[in-house]
């Protein structure tokens, strides 16, 4: 019958609802579940860029602070090398302030071994005294042997034109033995001399004896071949004469130069070694930023992307959920339609019997 065919429908329709709301529940499950677990990876990816935004803010902290230590190591290390500069400049023409021996460098090359101010250091409170004595001998030249001394010599002699004079010292020379019954203490004792060149010393400067004062160095003995000296400048010689002042001339200053050029250049590889240690470090921190950018970098690009698969997950789940409701109200809907189809075939059912029996 015609109610049969459209209960029939009613009942297809309805399986075909409860199927469709089975795969969209299913599917609502799966979206679900994904969209939980792209919250947890959120929360992850979001404390990761947390931890690179820091280690990105401390790496920078680290590496402001290596590059105030790298310009103050690079400040300090160029003062010093500046300074040095200057201070052999100025002991290089003061050396060769007299033309003669300008010109015996020039002439003998590698016979010239070094210059007595090289190969000796005094005590700061005696350096003054000792350049006194020494005068512009302080500059002479120095050989290893006679041999070199004799060429040096004849070079110098045949330097007609050259005004000035020069000491050549050969390293052999004789030096002199200590004085019995001198007073006070010898002054070459008193020198820290390169080794091998302590006869040349003792043969400039071996004559001298340190006492505290003047009225020491007058009251001292008089043994030939001595001159008391006092660090105030006093020389006293042959128990009264006596000669003051610590005016050198040309090699005033001249010690402590050469004292300071020693200290420079001994600081100078120290601080090249701190520079060029902070450097390294600059460099390694330069390199702990770009990673830590990095890191914080492919952080935000993860959140972008679970972010974005998030947006589109919930619009599909509203989408699924929207359908699930729209198969929830046409199931009701066709239920009450069968419904009320099944209730009208009942109450047509005595009628139809009563036009059965009339025929």
């Amino acid at each position: 019958s015609n109610a049969e065919v459209e209960d029939n429908m009613y009942a297809s329709r309805l399986e075909q609802i409860d199927e469709q709301l089975e795969e969209v529940t299913a599917s609502l499950e799966s979206r679900r579940d994904r969209a939980e677990e792209l919250e947890g990876a959120l929360e992850e990816a979001r404390h990761a860029q947390a931890d690179a935004r820091e280690a990105t803010d401390t790496a920078r902290a680290a590496l402001k602070d290596l590059r105030a230590r790298e310009s103050d190591a690079r400040n300090k290390l160029s003062e010093v090398r500046s300074e040095l500069s200057s201070q052999k400049k100025l002991d290089a023409r003061m050396a060769d302030s007299s033309p003669l021996v300008s010109r015996l460098v020039g002439a003998l090359g590698d016979d010239v071994t070094g210059r007595l101010g090289d190969v000796l250091e005094a005590p700061r409170e005696l350096e003054g005294l000792v350049e006194q004595l020494l005068a512009g001998d302080i500059d002479a030249l120095l050989f290893d042997d006679t041999s070199a001394l004799e060429r040096a010599g004849r070079a110098a002699l045949d330097q007609k034109k050259a005004s000035g004079e020069a000491l050549l010292v050969a390293r052999g020379v004789s030096g002199s033995t200590a004085a019995e019954g001198a007073a006070g203490t010898r002054l070459v004792d008193h020198l820290s001399v390169r080794a091998g060149y302590g006869p040349v010393v003792e043969a400039l400067l071996g004559g001298y004896y340190v006492v505290d004062d003047l009225a020491a160095a007058l009251s001292a003995p008089v043994v030939d071949g001595v001159t008391y000296v006092t660090p105030d400048g006093a020389r006293v010689a042959c128990g009264g004469l006596v000669r003051v002042g610590l005016d050198a001339g040309e090699a005033s200053g001249a010690l402590e130069r050469k004292r300071r050029i020693r200290e420079l250049e001994g600081l100078e590889p120290d601080l090249a070694a701190v520079f060029e240690h902070v450097s390294g470090q600059v460099v390694e921190a330069n390199a702990a930023v770009e990673e830590a950018r990095a890191a914080e970098s492919d952080a935000a690009g993860e959140i972008a992307r679970l972010e974005g698969e998030r947006r589109s997950l919930l619009s599909e789940i509203g989408r699924l959920e929207q359908s699930a409701n729209n198969a929830e109200v046409e199931r009701v809907r066709i239920s009450k339609r069968r419904e009320q189809a099944s209730e009208a075939v009942r109450a047509a059912r005595p009628r139809v019997d009563e036009r059965s029996e009339e025929r």
